[in-house]
């Protein structure tokens, strides 16, 4: 480690724990930054949002359709047999 680095993180470990995480998280970031959006996804996001505040689909909580699903599949291949 060299001392810049050093001086660094005794600097960063007095900072609060809140500090730290924030600290530590953009860090992280930094080496791993999340991909841009494709023109194609974002308008799909936008529609997608639109059609959410319109009301003119209906939202699902995503433990419970993963229940609902695999209750269908379990059907299924239960009358498969």
């Amino acid at each position: 480690m060299t001392a810049t680095v050093e001086t660094l993180l005794q600097q960063a470990l007095t900072l609060s724990y809140d500090e730290r995480a924030l600290l530590a998280d953009q860090l992280w970031e930094s080496l791993h930054p999340d991909p841009p959006l494709s023109d194609e996804l974002k308008t799909t996001l936008d529609r997608r949002w639109e059609e959410i505040e319109n009301g003119t689909v209906k939202c699902e909580d995503a433990f419970v359709a993963l229940d609902r699903l695999e209750k269908e599949l379990h059907e299924r291949l239960g009358a498969a047999s």
